[in-house]
């Protein structure tokens, strides 16, 4: 009966992580700050030293891998050594999912960004880099980086929905002769700034494409277009008008 009473007095316990503390019938919280509190529902973070940081705006980088939710985006890993790295201020994420499966992955994403239903896999491999700049706006898609395989996209760049990127090729091709792999990865897809994608581009690995390019519908873009201010078009993608620039203002308002 003592026990009991004295127990009502005086108790410490665990809840959520948090420490209660009960002084003479008055109860105490002392807020546990350190790493094993539970992650987001949103993160689902599987392996050792990875990160999820937050740059502030004045700069400073801030690691929320336990207790900062971004909303509208979620993010999966299963590996070792990967960051995730984004700048704020956000803008808009929207259905986004960042999912890597390896070790030594870093993505990037820059500040003022709007992204909707989007995809970013890195798996299949290691030390992938996928590096987006600032003001980027993504309508649906995906970035698929495989078998090592990097991707760069410069600043103020507009991807329709159905933009993907294929930074290396799903399955293996094979000389017949000596067994040779043709198809290895050589060098990251590199976009430059200021380029317009029309609905459903495909990037194909090994392209660069310059900066202020126009990408029209459909297109199969694969190969180094390093001419800036042309139209690509077609499957496979060529240029089909040079001397070009775009605006983001719809042709029924522009110059008024």
């Amino acid at each position: 009966m003592i026990k009991k009473v004295l127990q009502c007095l005086f108790s410490i316990k665990n809840e959520n992580f948090h420490k209660i503390i009960r002084i003479l019938g008055f109860k105490i919280k002392i807020l546990n700050k350190k790493k094993n509190q539970p992650l987001v529902e949103e993160y689902n973070i599987q392996g050792n030293n990875n990160q999820i940081i937050i740059v502030e705006e004045n700069g400073i980088e801030n690691c929320y891998l336990n207790i900062e939710q971004i909303e509208g985006l979620k993010i999966k890993i299963n590996g070792n050594n990967n960051i995730v790295k984004i700048y704020k201020p956000f803008n808009v994420f929207k259905n986004v999912l960042i999912e890597l499966g390896n070790d030594n992955t870093y993505i990037e994403i820059g500040k003022n960004c709007i992204i909707e239903n989007f995809h970013f896999r890195l798996k299949f491999g290691t030390n992938q880099k996928c590096i987006l700049g600032e003001n980027i706006t993504m309508y649906g898609g995906a970035i698929v980086l495989d078998e090592d395989a990097s991707a760069y996209i410069g600043n103020n760049c507009l991807f329709a929905a159905g933009f993907m990127v294929w930074g290396s090729d799903g399955h293996s091709i094979i000389n017949k002769s000596n067994k040779n792999l043709l198809n290895r990865v050589k060098k990251p897809v590199c976009i430059g700034s200021h380029c317009w994608f029309g609905l459903s581009v495909s990037i194909l690995k090994n392209t660069t494409v310059s900066s202020n390019s126009i990408v029209g519908l459909g297109s199969v873009v694969s190969g180094n277009f390093s001419e800036e201010n042309v139209i690509l078009a077609g499957n496979p993608a060529k240029i089909v008008k040079r001397d070009v620039e775009w605006d983001g203002c719809s042709p029924l308002y522009y110059g008024k």
